[in-house]
């Protein structure tokens, strides 16, 4: 059973009114009794940043993690994920689908 709950599942930018992409968050909640350790294993560098919080995640709490598209982007739809590691040695990887 996960011990984390997110949303949104997946991720989709579209450009504001003022022809740039906005910062997009996903939330991240504790929903277990134990102590998380939530760090991103992998993204496509290039194509955008991300940032969360480096503390452990505790029973109750939340975090997001924060995603922003770089300022220059290849033409066309962009197709992207991001994985996130929950706890370390056996735990499980959280994959969320970007589009662009």
């Amino acid at each position: 059973m996960l011990e984390i709950s997110y949303k949104p599942y997946s991720l989709e930018f579209t450009k504001s009114k003022n022809g740039k992409f906005e910062e997009m968050k996903v939330s991240f909640t504790n929903i277990g009794q134990k102590e998380l350790r939530l760090r991103v294993v992998d993204y496509p560098k290039g194509y955008f940043e991300v940032q969360l919080n480096k503390e452990n995640l505790m029973p109750g709490k939340m975090v997001e993690l924060k995603v922003n598209p770089a300022k220059t982007l290849p033409g066309g739809i962009v197709k992207k994920s991001i994985t996130l590691q929950v706890n370390a040695g056996k735990g499980y990887r959280i994959t969320i689908p970007v589009k662009i």
